[in-house]
């Protein structure tokens, strides 16, 4: 059976002024073979996928009858082939062996990419102690807060760390540059040093009603911190 590599060393023969007797010489095929595999596709190029079996399914009674049933009580995908491999052996006794463990795993794979339950998407977050810190603001009038029986509509100011959890809040009266500056001096005052970065995702929107972008980055700046978004 020719194969792409052969085949290369024809054609980079051949497209060095060789002769087709001489390129088939140096690529091992006979002078009929190159004739075939001068132009064209590779040999692997040509050939069709296997998708036909080449022996019986020993699960083909069981898997949907048994099996499926099994996979689709299992919705946190812990029940391993072998398990299932021994409550069928348990249910058929001397039906199925051990040396069917790979065909039952290569069809549990199968189902369970088409049909069993999604599985959660996260995307981990690699966060160095000290590095970070996030803040925001919430609005707690709904806390339904008084002072001598009248409302106190207030917000409060909170930064945190991202990779240890420390915050510290802060009373607001409003999302004002000189609200945000107050809260993040605090923080770092109480914390004791500063951060890289000051991250913010909410605020940043905001805040930019009430400011300007460039005093938000001064006030980054003044802090010794970067910014983030």
């Amino acid at each position: 059976m020719v194969k792409d590599a052969q085949v290369g060393v024809l054609r980079r023969r051949r497209m060095e002024g060789k002769t087709q007797e001489a390129a088939a010489a140096a690529a091992a095929m006979s002078v009929r073979s190159a004739r075939k595999w001068e132009h064209g596709a590779f040999p692997s190029q040509r050939g069709k996928p296997h998708t036909w079996r080449t022996r019986p399914d020993p699960f083909g009674a069981v898997f949907e009858s048994e099996v499926v049933p099994l996979l689709a009580a299992d919705e946190k995908r812990v029940l391993e082939a072998r398990t299932i491999l021994g409550e069928l052996n348990r249910r058929h006794p001397g039906e199925l062996s051990v040396r069917q463990l790979r065909t039952l795993q290569r069809r549990i794979r199968q189902w369970r990419a088409l049909n069993g339950p999604d599985k959660e998407v996260f995307f981990p977050q690699d966060h160095r102690p000290g590095r970070e810190a996030a803040y925001d603001f919430t609005n707690c009038d709904e806390l339904g807060v008084t002072i001598c029986g009248t409302p106190f509509e207030h917000l409060l100011f909170e930064l945190a760390l991202s990779f240890s959890g420390w915050r510290w809040p802060t009373v607001a009266l409003s999302e004002s540059y000189e609200a945000l500056l107050l809260g993040v001096q605090e923080a770092l005052w109480r914390l004791g040093g500063v951060v890289e970065v000051l991250r913010s995702d909410y605020v940043a929107r905001h805040i930019s009603v009430v400011m300007c972008p460039a005093r938000l980055c001064c006030l980054k700046e003044s802090e010794g911190c970067g910014g983030g978004s």
